[in-house]
């Protein structure tokens, strides 16, 4: 999936609005990290590549809350760097990985639900193929593996955060994502990506959403291909494609419609030994269920598998405002009769059930 520019970074900040206090019981925080990973180098620009990240967590009681809107997108009452709760109990943290083009706030409803449930989320927006920045790069669109370290670099970093890294259980790591974000926290759980498999599914299938440019990329595949070709770091990412990007402090796994399991080993999935679950709308024809999260939860052993009826891709997104709902119809608008709030309260829970289950504290 994908956003427009208009959740650029200022964004975020601009859009915050007073509404006075929230009645939740649940208060839930916002802080932001930035980090950058010194042997991965920037898309198209000197320097390091950047991973920022988007926290969301369990606020003290009492906190005063504000509806915090980006763009088009609502992500709920919220306060920024509040305080935690004062006991000295440590939080399971879940990563959050977004879908392609998209941003950690178009999964915000997700984030703030878990939060509300006792959980940090770490979302980040991925370098080259995010909304957050100014602009996409080819090369985030193309060499999607490079997503999955992202998230293990958020785990090296995250206990150094000057509010949150103290208060984070390491025993107790949970990944998430939506679309590519699914494929990416696949990977973490130990799906490895097999590029010649890909290529011989699309071959044969050259109209499958996995085998072409996502309709919102602002890049020809010439473009892409001719890109691959010159950027010395992309030609060194294509060579590693096959290498295992298993964490194995990431406990259990849930991916929300995830795409491109034709790219993804089939050994590599039945030897998947973490919990596992899945959910997908049943009219999905961006990720469509057969060919990826049905295909997923039959190849690895014990994985579940929840269904939405009537459900597209793009019901997993953030709410949309009346405006949004206008000007990014094809991210905004489900099918009559599909409450996406609604669904977004059912996957929330099945998803807070299940790492609170998977991620229960050892003896």
């Amino acid at each position: 999936m994908t956003l427009t520019r208009l959740v650029a970074p200022m964004l975020a900040l601009a859009a915050l609005a007073g509404c006075g206090p929230a009645g939740s019981t649940a208060p839930v925080g916002v802080a932001f990290g930035s980090y950058a990973d010194p042997q991965r180098p920037a898309w198209g620009s000197p320097g390091q590549r950047p991973v920022e990240v988007t926290f969301w967590y369990p606020a003290a009681p009492g906190t005063r809350q504000e509806e915090w809107r980006v763009a088009f997108f609502r992500t709920g009452q919220s306060a920024f760097d509040a305080p935690l709760p004062a006991s000295p109990r440590r939080f399971p943290l879940v990563l959050l990985s977004h879908g392609t083009g998209g941003s950690a706030v178009s999964l915000g409803w997700l984030a703030h639900a878990l939060a509300a449930r006792g959980y940090v989320v770490a979302a980040v927006n991925h370098h080259g193929n995010t909304g957050a920045e100014s602009s996409y790069r080819p090369q985030g669109f193309v060499l999607w593996w490079e997503r999955a370290a992202d998230l293990s670099l958020v785990l090296d970093r995250v206990a150094g955060h000057p509010l949150l890294g103290a208060r984070i259980d390491p025993a107790r790591i949970g990944a998430a994502g939506f679309s590519l974000g699914g494929y990416t926290a696949l990977l973490l759980a130990g799906a490895r990506t097999d590029r010649p498999r890909w290529q011989a599914f699309c071959a044969g299938r050259p109209d499958d959403p996995a085998c072409r440019p996502p309709p919102e990329a602002p890049f020809t595949l010439d473009e892409l291909t001719r890109t691959l070709e010159a950027d010395p770091a992309a030609r060194r990412s294509l060579e590693r494609s096959g290498e295992s990007r298993r964490d194995a402090r990431v406990r259990a796994v849930y991916a929300l419609a995830p795409a491109l399991v034709a790219a993804l080993d089939p050994a590599s999935l039945a030897a998947i030994d973490v919990p596992l679950r899945l959910a997908v709308g049943e009219r999905d024809d961006q990720a469509p269920p057969a060919h990826n999260a049905a295909a997923v939860a039959g190849a690895v052993r014990g994985a579940g598998l929840l269904r939405v009826p009537g459900g597209t891709h793009y019901v997993f997104l953030s709410s949309c405002s009346p405006w949004g709902k206008l000007v990014a119809r094809s991210l905004c608008s489900d099918p009559w009769g599909l409450d996406r709030e609604q669904v977004h309260a059912t996957v929330a829970a099945d998803m807070a059930d299940f790492f609170d289950q998977a991620l229960r504290p050892r003896d």
